[in-house]
């Protein structure tokens, strides 16, 4: 069985606050692209998860299928092999994503018969991003990522820009020591919800761009390069550090994409 884990990017993300164990209170609005990895399962007596520059013991789908094989009592295994195309350690949620398939698969494969509500549950004790790759609709994302709102969306096109480097997501949220108000992504949810591209550009944002310090000057440049070939806007995703820019054409993407892939290491996609 093959299944496909798409990627994310955060079209808004607001720090409003920080919880009493450390982590953060977030706001997000969130939509998955038609970037994927590929995981393919096959039954057999025992869990093993392959994939290229993982340790196995590392690897959130190999952890979550050994916590529902005993959480469960199931009396069976599973072989995962992940091809990976999602960059790693770029915002994008790559290994966020892939363990959202596996929960669901291995839903259907064991016969858990978990409800949506369960199966978001169990994400939660992986990791903040899960639960909304459980979802499959663009959503505003709230608390530690557990609460999920749909939201209408509509096809952006879009260039992502994977930098040589990556980021620290410790080490930008102990660098945000301000915090957002609650309620600010509402403008760009209701663009969303318009269809209004325009007004979206103007309103995507990301708090954590704050907490980059020596990196900041390096995602600017690569925005500003964004904005200088086409792009209406252009915005890091997640904790970076992999930069998106949106256009408002195929023919206005296609030119830009043709100057920056001389530069950078530039992928065309869409929301989905």
């Amino acid at each position: 069985m093959k299944k496909r884990a798409y990627a994310k990017i955060n079209l808004g993300i607001k720090v409003v606050g920080v919880f009493s164990d450390g982590y953060h209170d977030l706001e997000m609005v969130m939509s998955k692209i038609n970037l994927y990895d590929t995981l393919i399962f096959k039954k057999c007596d025992y869990i093993k998860v392959e994939c290229p520059f993982i340790k196995e013991e590392d690897n959130l789908v190999y952890k979550i299928a050994k916590y529902l094989k005993e959480e469960y009592k199931v009396d069976k295994g599973i072989y995962i092999k992940i091809i990976k195309r999602i960059p790693m350690e770029a915002g994008l949620g790559g290994g966020s994503s892939d363990a959202a398939v596996a929960i669901k698969t291995l839903n259907e494969l064991w016969d858990l018969k978990l409800s949506k509500d369960d199966m978001i549950n169990i994400s939660t004790k992986f990791g903040s991003d899960i639960a909304f790759f459980i979802n499959d609709k663009a959503a505003f994302v709230s608390g530690r990522g557990e609460k999920i709102e749909d939201i209408k969306s509509f096809k952006l096109k879009l260039l992502l820009i994977k930098p040589d480097f990556g980021c620290s997501t410790k080490e930008i949220y102990s660098n945000i020591s301000e915090f957002s108000k609650k309620g600010e992504l509402s403008p760009l949810i209701k663009a969303l919800s318009e269809e209004d591209l325009e007004g979206l550009s103007k309103e995507i944002t990301n708090d954590l761009e704050k907490g980059l310090k020596e990196k900041r000057q390096n995602i600017d440049f690569i925005k500003k390069d964004l904005i200088s070939y086409g792009a209406l806007a252009s915005l890091m995703s997640g904790s970076g550090s992999t930069v998106f820019g949106i256009f408002d054409s195929n023919k206005t993407r296609k030119e830009a994409y043709n100057e920056l892939k001389m530069f950078y290491d530039v992928i065309n996609v869409e929301t989905i």
